[in-house]
């Protein structure tokens, strides 16, 4: 072990003006069985590597090593971690051994294997590299943007407003402006109101420390479109918006319609001309769009109807058949009553 660390520092001597590829993490080591070995040799060797790197090599340097620590596997895997984290990983409280997201964990964010500053340099590498990768921190629904924001995933000590450069948000639309219905079946404070979402969204964001060259990616879903709805984006996203292109950001912005049951039938519409300038004819420039799209089944543009006095959302002409029928029969179903009766048939006008 001696002569290996002796033959490792003489080439960090000889080689601390370029990248060393020997840095890269080329060892395929199982993390459950490094834990369990605690493995003191190796976290003694990884201690005294980075020491001398610390000492030899400028942080821009160093950020360029850790840079290709993160190829496409261990950002993945790492995502995957982070967003388990994130949510509070239920797994670990039922286990006794590491539980499978821990492992998915790259052995050089182990403190425990590691040096706990280098840690934290390689984490902060990874916020600034996640820019660039196609997987980048994602919040699939409005609750997990303040955990994205605020969230030390990692448990390093690290303020995630200060090093985080980039994000994406998407939801359906029905999570910011909850259906009337769904508030009136619930009987308890689980669906916010518009207000509290908007909270929720607009507070974490302008929390956010950095926003020269932080890019903002905001994704919206809606089945049965109403653009009246749309205001409450703008209303939501208006003011961070705003913030981060004053400071430098970029934001890009898009609504999705996705017809029922088929993933690839579906058009997108940039929404970005809207948050950026509220004031602009949004609602006719987007009205035009939708109705030049061919894939957009009739019964989901609602919103050539909203404006009648008369107009009802949950209207089952709004709904294709197959829509209707998982929505609302098998929700209205009495499973009590006799099999021979049918609940199929729709109502007809």
């Amino acid at each position: 072990m001696a002569t290996a660390f002796e033959a490792y520092s003489t080439q960090l001597n000889r080689s601390c003006w370029r990248i060393p590829e020997w840095v890269l993490p080329t060892l395929q080591i199982d993390p459950v069985l490094l834990h369990r070995g605690n493995s003191p040799l190796l976290l003694i060797f990884n201690h005294a590597v980075f020491t001398r790197m610390r000492t030899r090599l400028p942080r821009e340097l160093r950020d360029l090593i850790w840079s290709h620590f993160w190829d496409d596997e261990s950002f993945e895997s790492t995502s995957i971690y982070m967003r388990q984290m994130l949510s509070g990983c239920k797994k670990c409280k039922l286990l006794h051994d590491l539980c499978s997201y821990h492992t998915q964990l790259p052995h050089f964010l182990q403190p425990d294997l590691v040096d706990h500053e280098m840690v934290r340099e390689v984490v902060e590498c990874w916020y600034m590299v996640a820019k660039a990768h196609e997987k980048t921190p994602h919040a699939h629904d409005l609750s997990e943007v303040s955990q994205f924001i605020h969230g030390d995933s990692f448990g390093v000590g690290i303020d995630p407003t200060q090093v985080l450069r980039c994000l994406h948000i998407s939801f359906r639309l029905a999570e910011l402006v909850p259906p009337a219905t769904e508030v009136e079946k619930c009987s308890t404070k689980q669906i916010k109101t518009v207000a509290e979402q908007q909270e929720l969204i607009t507070k974490p964001l302008l929390a956010i420390k950095n926003k020269r060259g932080f890019k903002l990616t905001i994704s919206f879903a809606q089945t049965r479109i109403r653009l009246n709805l749309w205001q409450h984006v703008i209303d939501t996203f208006g003011e961070p918006v705003k913030a981060f292109l004053n400071e430098g950001g970029t934001v890009e912005a898009s609504f999705e319609y996705q017809y029922f049951g088929e993933v690839d039938r579906k058009a997108v519409y940039d929404f970005s001309g809207a948050l950026e300038d509220p004031e602009r004819d949004w609602k006719n420039e987007a009205k035009t769009w939708l109705d030049k799209q061919n894939d957009i089944e009739p019964c989901h543009r609602a919103y050539r109807d909203e404006h009648l006095p008369t107009f009802n959302p949950e209207d089952w002409r709004y709904y294709t058949e197959d829509e209707y029928d998982s929505e609302q029969n098998i929700a209205n179903h009495d499973w009590d009553e006799t099999p021979e009766e049918d609940h199929s048939q729709l109502p007809t006008l």
